[in-house]
């Protein structure tokens, strides 16, 4: 079944629908991390809903395509920031702050993004601090040409863009903002259960609350308890509780976006 009149199957629009959501909510905590005033906050919101908008207007196979794109093909998916801007240019209510939210959160610190080549302070802050949010969310969401990573490896890949594609200071205040293990990472606890994270624990970043879904023998749990990894430093046996490692989705076959909307 396609919906919207543009191709799009109802899985797609599914999947769609929780990046975009996603983004709102990183965008808006990333802000509140910031210290950023309430309007600059609701623009961020904004800015992240609408900042992709434009690609309604893409031919569905092409964003769809499994395979790496060609240089003819992304420059025409790059259309979608101008698509986007025309769309917000003709939406009541949408601010000069989102607008600019849009046409720059592909640009990069270097000057190497698009569509303007700028750099640096040529970009907006909340342009540079959506740039961020827009990648963490590609790299940690299945695409059709690459597999999600997990959020806890995403950040490792911030790092490595430090002032070349992100500004330094930006990516800290975003892990700053997340957290050591981001919600929706898997983790897999030293006594040997499974879970995912769902929320942070600011005083002790390395103890986030967690969805448990396996139990310690890696059986499914009918019942998902919740280990608040700050308050419950001990499992039911008396062991010490802390995360072992982080986990790729997919792995034991539990696929954290299964966990959320």
């Amino acid at each position: 079944m396609h919906l919207c009149g543009f191709g799009v199957s109802r899985s797609r629009i599914h999947t769609l629908t929780r990046i975009v959501l996603i983004a709102v909510c990183s965008l808006i905590a990333f802000g509140r991390q910031m210290g950023l005033a309430s309007g600059q906050i609701r623009d961020l919101g904004i800015g992240a809903l609408m900042f992709d908008v434009g690609k309604m207007k893409l031919p569905p196979e092409l964003l769809m395509k499994p395979e790496a794109l060609t240089v003819n093909e992304f420059k025409e998916v790059k259309l979608h920031v101008q698509y986007s801007l025309e769309i917000m240019e003709e939406t009541r209510g949408i601010t000069p702050n989102a607008v600019a939210i849009a046409a720059t959160h592909h640009e990069r610190f270097d000057g190497t993004g698009y569509p303007n080549g700028l750099r640096g302070g040529e970009i907006p802050l909340l342009g540079r601090m959506a740039g961020i949010v827009d990648f963490f969310d590609a790299v940690t969401s299945d695409r059709p040409h690459c597999a999600a990573t997990s959020p806890h490896d995403a950040i490792k890949y911030l790092y490595e863009y430090r002032n070349t594609g992100f500004q330094d200071e930006l990516i800290e205040q975003f892990i700053q903002t997340l957290g050591v293990y981001p919600v929706g990472t898997m983790v897999e606890l030293n006594n040997g259960e499974v879970g995912i994270v769902i929320g942070q624990n600011p005083v002790q970043r390395l103890r986030p609350k967690v969805i448990l879904v396996l139990d310690a023998e890696k059986n499914p749990l009918g019942i998902t308890p919740i280990r608040d990894l700050m308050v419950e430093s001990q499992d039911s046996g008396g062991r010490e509780l802390h995360i072992k490692k982080s986990l790729e989705p997919g792995t034991y076959d539990i696929h954290p976006d299964e966990f959320y909307l």
